[in-house]
C-alpha cells in the first residue's frame, strides 16, 4: 500500500489546509452550508474547520486505521455536499472549501473528493502509517517525497480554488 502513501498524504494535507481556512475565514462555508439548506453559523463552520485540521494532521503524523477512515469519511461527506450543490446549479457561488467566496463547486471537486475518499479507504485497508513511518523507507532522507507531497497539495489546491474561477460558467439568456 505504499503506492497510496503520496496521494493519501496529499489528501490529508489538503484537508488540513481547508480546515485552517475555515477556521480563519468561515464566511464562505457558512454561505455554502446555507445555500443547500443546512444550518450555517460561524460556530458550525469553525467547528468543521477544527475537525478537518485535527483529522488531517493526525493522518499525516500518525496514520493508521482510524485516521484513514476519518479522512475517507470526510471526503465522502464533501462529495455528498458537492452533489447537493451541483443539483442547486448556479445558486451556490462557493463550495466553502478554502474560505473564499469565488470557489464554485464543480465536477472536478466531486472527482477529487471521491478519489480522496477511495485513497483513504485504501490507506485504512493497507494499514498505512504516518509520514514519519513512510519517510524512513525513502531515499535522500525523504526530501524528494516531501517535495512531491507539497507540490501535489499545492496543485490540488489550485485545481479546486483557482481553476474553477478560470472556466467560464454558462450564462442563460
Amino acid at each position: 500500500m505504499e503506492g497510496l502513501a503520496a496521494p493519501f498524504f496529499i489528501a490529508s494535507a489538503l484537508l488540513t489546509l481547508a480546515g485552517g481556512a475555515k477556521l480563519a475565514r468561515p464566511e464562505s462555508t457558512i454561505g455554502a452550508l446555507k445555500s443547500i439548506g443546512l444550518p450555517g453559523t460561524r460556530l458550525i463552520a469553525q467547528m468543521l474547520g477544527l475537525v478537518e485540521v485535527g483529522i488531517g494532521s493526525i493522518a499525516l503524523i500518525v496514520g493508521g486505521l482510524i485516521p484513514s477512515i476519518a479522512v475517507a469519511l470526510s471526503y465522502a461527506g464533501f462529495a455528498g455536499f458537492i452533489v447537493m450543490a451541483l443539483r442547486k446549479g448556479g445558486a451556490v457561488s462557493s463550495c466553502g472549501c478554502f474560505g473564499t467566496e469565488d470557489n464554485p463547486p464543480t465536477v472536478g471537486h466531486l472527482v477529487l473528493n471521491v478519489a480522496a475518499a477511495v485513497v483513504g479507504v485504501g490507506a485504512a485497508i493497507g494499514g498505512l502509517g504516518g509520514i514519519p513511518d513512510v519517510i524512513s523507507d525513502q531515499p535522500a532522507f525523504g526530501i524528494p517525497f516531501i517535495g512531491f507531497i507539497t507540490l501535489g497539495t499545492w496543485l490540488s489546491y489550485l485545481a479546486l480554488s483557482i481553476l474553477p474561477t478560470l472556466i467560464p460558467r454558462e450564462v442563460s439568456p
